[in-house]
C-alpha cells in the first residue's frame, strides 16, 4: 500500500482523536486547530486518491461507514457537536454514494480513442443502471438488465489499472530479454496492431460495399 496514503490516513485519525478531545474537554482554540488541519488533511487525502486512481466507491462507502460509527460514537459519549458533525456528514456522504454507485456517476474521458465524437478532457455522465446493479465498493452485480448493443458508448475499468504488479514483475522473462529479441518482441507488435487497424478498416467498408 502507499505509504503517503497510510501516512495522511493515519494523520486524519490522529487530528479526529485530538478534536474530540478538545470537544470534550472544551478548549476553542485547540478545536479550530483540529478542525483546520483535519480539512487539509481530507483534502490531501482526496489528491492521493485521484492521484492512485483508486476505486472512488470504495473510498465513499469507507467515508460513510466512518461518519456512521462517528456519530455512534458521538450518541454513547452524548457530545452534541460530535452527534451534529457527524449526522450531516454521514447523510451527505449517502447520498452522493447512492447516486454515484446506483444512477449516475460522471467519466473523464482519458485518451483519443473516441475522437472526433468525444475530445480528450470531455466529460460523460454514465447510467450505472443500465446493464445492471452493482454494490459499491465489492462491485458485485446484484441485478442484470442487459448486455450491451452495437454503437452503445460503455465505460470499463481498464485492465491495466487491476493489477498491483510492475511490468517487471508481470512478465519477468521481458526484463531479462536481450536487444535483439525486444526488437523482434516490439516488431511482432506492431504488426499484430497493424492487422487488427486493417481488420477494422475492412468492417467500416462492408457497408458501403453493400449500399454500391
Amino acid at each position: 500500500m502507499d505509504q503517503i496514503l497510510i501516512l495522511l490516513i493515519i494523520s486524519g485519525l490522529i487530528g479526529y482523536s485530538v478534536w474530540t478531545f478538545f470537544t470534550i474537554n472544551p478548549n476553542k482554540i485547540g478545536t479550530q486547530i483540529a478542525s483546520g488541519a483535519m480539512f487539509i488533511i481530507v483534502l490531501l487525502l482526496l489528491w492521493r486518491v485521484f492521484q492512485l486512481n483508486l476505486d472512488f466507491g470504495l473510498v465513499l462507502s469507507i467515508a460513510t461507514l466512518f461518519a456512521g460509527l462517528s456519530w455512534v460514537a458521538g450518541l454513547i459519549l452524548k457530545l452534541k457537536t460530535l452527534i451534529s458533525e457527524s449526522r450531516s456528514y454521514f447523510w451527505i456522504l449517502l447520498v452522493i454514494l447512492c447516486i454515484r454507485s446506483f444512477a449516475y456517476e460522471p467519466y473523464q474521458i482519458p485518451s483519443s480513442s473516441m475522437e472526433p465524437g468525444l475530445q480528450v478532457g470531455d466529460f460523460v455522465l454514465v447510467n450505472k443502471f443500465a446493464y445492471g446493479i452493482r454494490l459499491p465498493a465489492i462491485n458485485k452485480l446484484v441485478s442484470k438488465e442487459k448486455e450491451p448493443k452495437r454503437g452503445e458508448v460503455a465505460v470499463f475499468v481498464p485492465p491495466h489499472t487491476l493489477c498491483d504488479s510492475t511490468p517487471e514483475e508481470a512478465r519477468p522473462e521481458l526484463s531479462s530479454m536481450s536487444i535483439r529479441d525486444s526488437q523482434i518482441f516490439l516488431s511482432m507488435v506492431l504488426i499484430k496492431m497493424q492487422q487488427a487497424r486493417n481488420h477494422q478498416s475492412n468492417l467500416q467498408e462492408v457497408p458501403y460495399s453493400r449500399n454500391l
